[in-house]
């Protein structure tokens, strides 16, 4: 089996950089941070998957 590193998934990079460039009082800003911290916990639920289907067997 090939193993792979978990890298960011696009999207979250996008959003991060958006946050950075918008101002504080933007309207549509606390939706964009709803959708960041959604996609922050889906990719660290993934990644502490990884460290338990390690102890897998190969088959």
């Amino acid at each position: 089996m090939i193993e792979k590193e978990k890298a960011l998934p696009l999207k979250l990079m996008q959003l991060e950089a958006l946050l950075r460039r918008l101002p504080f009082e933007f309207e549509g800003r606390q939706l964009i941070e709803v959708d960041l911290a959604r996609w922050k916990n889906g990719y660290l639920g993934e990644k502490s998957l990884e460290y338990y289907l390690r102890f897998l067997d190969e088959k």
